[in-house]
């Protein structure tokens, strides 16, 4: 028969024990939620970087590809007669204007798309000239087309034209090009074929370019008389001999 003693000792051995296995779980239990929230707000906090850096990367890339433009010289001007089209018009001082067989391009310096260096380019090309922007499809009017005035038309030239605007399949948030449409207008969300523009003759547009490839500009822009205002009076400028 165990004594009292021994009891006591026994109960205080099993007390001993069992508060070392509750002691145990205990810093277990603690050390993997520690763990677990050591994790969770490492990967919250490394998933929120993420969220932001993709933000930011995509701020970014639509800031360098969409800013609004300002045309530079405007109070400045030339103007360029082509014997071969038999017309005129009026650009900034410090644009390049290049005249091949069929076509003419005319290149503003260089203006920042955001960070991005880029070029406003009027082209005028006769019928012979492929129409290569439409290789994809038709284009889409963001915006009802805009009659103005010309400012000097001759006998050979009607008074008024339509300007239209017009994103190509590409496009993701802005617009690509304006157009001469003659007497043809659109309203917004309309197509526009190359059958459509090649009605015209010449082709006249102007569209936006960054190391020789085309870029979308936002269509805001065209609320901002910075930006259109020159862009039109380069339209309206033209004359038809």
């Amino acid at each position: 028969m165990p004594t009292k003693k021994k009891k006591r000792l026994n109960r205080l051995s099993k007390i001993r024990k069992n508060h070392g296995w509750r002691a145990l779980a205990i810093t277990v239990l603690v050390a993997v939620l520690l763990l677990s929230g050591t994790y969770w707000f490492y990967n919250k906090h490394k998933d929120d970087n993420s969220k932001k850096a993709a933000a930011a990367y995509a701020a970014q890339e639509d800031n360098q590809q969409y800013t609004k433009i300002r045309i530079t010289n405007v109070n400045t001007k030339k103007t360029y007669t082509s014997p071969n089209f038999g017309l005129s018009f009026t650009y900034p001082s410090d644009w390049i204007i290049k005249e091949t067989s069929g076509k003419i391009i005319a290149e503003s310096p260089d203006v920042y798309v955001g960070a991005i260096t880029s070029q406003v380019v009027l082209t005028i090309r006769d019928k012979s000239q492929k129409l290569t922007e439409f290789d994809k499809g038709n284009a889409t009017t963001v915006r009802d087309s805009v009659k103005i005035a010309y400012a000097h038309p001759t006998k050979n030239q009607r008074i008024n034209t339509y300007l239209t605007y017009v994103k190509f399949p590409d496009a993701r948030v802005g617009f690509d090009a304006i157009y001469v449409t003659g007497l043809d207008s659109y309203k917004k969300g309309e197509k526009v074929s190359s059958s459509d523009i090649s009605k015209i003759d010449p082709v006249i547009k102007i569209s936006f370019m960054k190391w020789g490839g085309p870029i979308e500009v936002l269509d805001s822009s065209l609320d901002d008389s910075n930006f259109i205002g020159p862009l039109k009076s380069i339209f309206e400028s033209l004359t038809i001999n």
